[in-house]
């Protein structure tokens, strides 16, 4: 897994452009099994677009994972600072995803229900 998100990142890294970012959440990745991978396009200096994926590699029967099995976020994001160093930023989206919920029923075993969400 750390392999393919090295090659991954030096694959994509050289076609980014000062417009455009992509991001690894590598600390999902390495900690809970989870890839997390957005892309953004700056519209302007004020404004961008992208979309953010998330797949979980965690078994269901692990003791922390994320409900979700998969989601696709898209978003609308306005900044409100120009500063290089950081920027404050408001953020419009919405997620639709799948995945499973644990549900626990007295003197039974553990069961997981599909669930299928947008948020």
């Amino acid at each position: 897994m750390k392999k393919v998100l090295l090659i991954l990142s030096f694959v994509i890294a050289p076609h980014i452009v000062a417009q455009q970012e992509v991001k690894i959440n590598i600390g999902n990745a390495l900690v809970i099994k989870t890839i997390d991978i957005s892309y953004e396009y700056y519209i302007s200096e004020d404004s961008s677009v992208g979309i953010s994926g998330l797949y979980n590699f965690e078994k269901k029967s692990s003791d922390f994972r994320y409900n979700e099995e998969s989601m696709i976020t898209p978003y609308f994001r306005h900044y409100f600072t120009a500063n290089k160093t950081w920027n404050l930023f408001g953020e419009a989206f919405f997620g639709y995803s799948s995945g499973h919920n644990k549900v626990e029923v007295m003197n039974a075993s553990t069961t997981y229900e599909n669930i299928l969400t947008v948020h």
